[in-house]
């Protein structure tokens, strides 16, 4: 099989452009750019101390799209901070969002099954065995309870959860 130089030299400049586009820092700008836009943390902050909500969110944190950008954008940095292995950070990103209540990604399921997963990872990894329990068992009743859940994956990974602790022999 003969390769041009030319089709070597264009894979070569698509893989720059992809490294490029999906690096890290791109990522990480992209998402707290969006938080510092629509003061999301300052939104939570006020709700959390019973203030105005749409005076914290400033010119555009008071519109809807802002609001729900920033906030999905704390879950995605949860996210990448536990992909890049910074356990502490991604738990830091949920300050503001109080996971026993009916938050706005209990809304979106796959929102909710991923702020969980990613919750209970963090805390296994860091030695909090408890949080970790806790934040897996919420998650393990909710979709037992969901009737209707999209088998995606989200799902799978919470079911390889349930699934180890069911495959373990009764005697070890």
């Amino acid at each position: 099989m003969c390769v041009l130089p030319n089709a070597t030299q264009r894979v070569q400049a698509a893989d720059t452009a992809v490294v490029q586009i999906w690096s890290c820092y791109s990522v990480l700008n992209v998402l707290y750019s969006l938080i510092q836009k629509s003061k999301i943390q300052d939104q939570l902050s006020a709700a959390q101390k019973g203030e105005d909500v749409e005076a914290a969110g400033g010119e555009y944190g008071s519109i809807s799209l802002y609001h729900h950008l920033g906030y999905f954008s704390i879950l995605g940095l949860l996210r990448v901070h536990v992909l890049l292995g910074d356990y502490t950070l991604a738990l830091s990103m949920l300050d503001g969002i109080d996971l026993n209540k009916k938050a706005l990604f209990t809304r979106v399921t796959s929102a909710h099954v991923a702020t969980y997963y990613y919750t209970a990872f963090s805390y296994m990894m860091l030695g909090r065995y408890p949080d970790a329990i806790r934040a897996l068992s919420h998650i393990l009743f909710f979709v037992l309870r969901l009737k209707h859940f999209q088998r995606g994956s989200q799902f799978d990974q919470v079911r390889s959860f349930d699934r180890s602790s069911v495959d373990r022999p009764d005697n070890a």
